[in-house]
């Protein structure tokens, strides 16, 4: 191959390389509500999110195997402790576990 040909194969290849990724793109866009479930979005998942972020819960949790493995994965949390339990926890986390021993402290989600 000699220059010339080098040339327009590398051309060729990134522009068939951009159409894809566009195409792909828009594709994706197309589908975002189906693909997110943006339906089935309530107030109380967009309170959940916040509190998610003004605490920053990522350093130490993880949610469908995004963030950190230091505590709990909290991605089916609800079906493996129940309401009762996950409550009496953000109430008090301190009843549940130790901050010297754990060395990092739970805030208290619920008063």
């Amino acid at each position: 191959m000699n220059k010339r040909q080098a040339r327009h194969f590398a051309i060729g290849a990134t522009v068939v390389a951009s159409a894809a990724f566009l195409g792909l793109t828009l594709d994706s866009h197309r589908q975002f509500d189906q693909l997110t479930h943006a339906d089935k979005i309530t107030a109380e998942v967009k309170r959940g999110k916040d509190v998610w972020h003004k605490n920053n819960c990522i350093n130490c949790h993880t949610v469908f195997g995004e963030g950190a493995y230091y505590a709990p994965d909290l991605t089916k949390i609800t079906k493996l402790r129940g309401a009762t339990y996950l409550t009496a926890y953000l109430r008090d986390p301190s009843r549940f576990y130790d901050e010297t021993r754990h060395r990092r402290l739970m805030p208290k989600q619920l008063t």
